[in-house]
């Protein structure tokens, strides 16, 4: 009688990544990831305490915090350019009294 796997298809797509599996998925070179998860970017974790790997949630949060923290970036730049050109004029106004 053969054996048969009894592992839902749901768990095998939830399995950690290696750094090199993401970097196909991602189209960006090992290092970078090593780069996302070194700087505290991408949450991973090592198994026996040499092997990295990165959680299917870790990758998910990421990829939509992506998107988001560039737009909070953009609002941040407008926001600081406003904040200098306000003080640019303050400045000229206070020269010209």
């Amino acid at each position: 009688m053969p054996i048969i796997n009894a592992v839902p298809s749901r768990v095998l797509d939830r399995r950690p990544f290696t750094a090199a599996m993401l970097a196909e998925r991602w189209q960006c070179s090992e290092r970078h990831i090593r780069n996302l998860i070194a700087a505290g970017d991408l949450r991973a974790f090592k198994v026996g305490g040499k092997l990295l790997r990165i959680s299917m949630d870790a990758i998910e949060q990421f990829e939509a915090g992506s998107v988001e923290e560039s737009e909070e970036k953009a609002e941040m730049e407008r926001r600081r350019q406003a904040t200098n050109q306000a003080a640019k004029l303050a400045r000229l106004s206070a020269n010209i009294r």
